[in-house]
């Protein structure tokens, strides 16, 4: 291997995107039994350099038994089967769900209201007692398995030296005092994550009246696939097996 050259004449290229208060509503019908939904937010991406708080925001809304809505919604009210938070990491914007799986499909609506009102909670009145301290220690551990990973810390390295600059990201993850992280929670929650601004997506199951229709989508899908394989045909031989020995 040898050393790739450097493009010095590169310049990032720039995608207009204009921030609005706008909610989007998208419903999915699909050959599935259990309905599926999510509410999801467009955050700051990775060159914000803000991972590390969307980390600590996952801890104290939905990641782990002791979060505010696997509390409330799986144990309290027992409304969700199931509860997860995702972080969509592109570098300029970003996209902060929560998916779960819904007892009943009537709740749904209410669900949404209900994840709304705790962060609106978590930006009114702050913390409960331990709560940003037990968060900011699971994300770091979790990022303690990254460094037991040398391949996951040089992918890390890179994504986050090309998304802000900084080689060092990692490697400064979450040290500030917890006051600081504190205030760029409820920064990044007050700013980003408004019932207002809140998309939110339901995947569910096909009626009756619509799988004739779904078969004939899932024909003219199969046959553009075709289509497309067809074209690329392999020329070259496929490479014998090799197999292990005893």
């Amino acid at each position: 291997f040898g050393d790739i050259s450097a493009d010095y004449s590169y310049e990032h290229e720039s995608f207009q995107f204009t921030p609005d208060i706008v909610s989007k509503d998208v419903t999915l019908y699909r050959d599935i039994q259990q309905p599926v939904a999510t509410s999801v937010y467009i955050i700051p991406g990775s060159s914000a350099g803000k991972d590390s708080i969307v980390d600590v925001i996952s801890w104290i809304l939905g990641d782990g038994k002791s979060s505010r809505l696997q509390r409330r919604l799986v144990d309290e009210l027992q409304l969700v089967t199931s509860l997860a938070v995702y972080h969509v990491d592109l570098f300029d914007h970003a996209l902060f769900g929560i998916l779960f799986e819904p007892k009943n499909v009537d709740d749904i609506t209410g669900i949404h209201k209900i994840i709304q009102e705790e962060i609106d909670d978590l930006v009114r009145n702050g913390f409960k007692p331990g709560e940003l301290e037990r968060a900011v220690k699971n994300a770091q551990v979790r990022l303690y398995d990254t460094f037991q990973d040398l391949q996951q810390q040089a992918t890390d390295i890179g994504k986050y030296y090309l998304a802000t600059g900084n080689p060092d990201y990692i490697f400064t993850y979450l040290q500030e005092p917890f006051d600081v992280i504190g205030k760029d929670v409820i920064y990044l929650c007050s700013q980003y994550m408004r019932a207002a601004v809140m998309h939110k997506g339901l995947v569910l199951p096909i009626t009756e009246t619509e799988k004739k229709h779904w078969v004939t989508l899932q024909e003219e899908s199969d046959a553009q696939d075709n289509v497309i394989l067809s074209s690329r045909e392999r020329d070259s031989a496929v490479e014998p097996a090799n197999y292990a020995k005893n």
